[in-house]
């Protein structure tokens, strides 16, 4: 059994002080790559709603304004899915950053008191 020691008890506050700069630093990053990707999406939307707009003012028929409201909502539906699609690959990407940066509760505890934890994992 390890004993605690105050160089043990340091390099474990190093450790988490390390890790949590890690992970607010991925935080940082996957929020500014969030804000970045939705900002693009819906700056998109807005230009094919005012040329949507657009082609329902110059649409002669009922039919033709039909059409172009069709198209309208079939190209928002795409965006918002490719959004989405990107919005999950990349929280997916961050939650796997987030859990190779904190160690689990077993190599906390063994790296502290020398010996694996009893608890169970959540």
């Amino acid at each position: 059994m390890k004993k605690l020691t105050s160089e043990s008890i340091t390099q474990f506050i190093e450790g988490a002080a390390k890790s949590n700069a890690e992970a607010f630093e991925a935080q940082v990053h996957y929020f500014d790559d969030l804000f970045k990707r939705n900002t693009k999406v819906f700056s998109t939307l807005a230009g094919a709603q005012l040329n949507s707009i657009r082609e329902l003012a110059g649409a002669r028929t009922f039919s033709q304004a039909f059409e172009a409201n069709l198209a309208f909502e079939a190209s928002v539906r795409q965006a918002l899915e490719a959004a989405y699609e990107e919005n999950q690959e990349a929280w997916n990407s961050f939650k796997d950053n987030i859990k190779s940066i904190y160690p689990s509760v077993n190599e906390i505890t063994k790296t502290v008191t020398g010996k694996k934890s009893t608890r169970k994992a959540a």
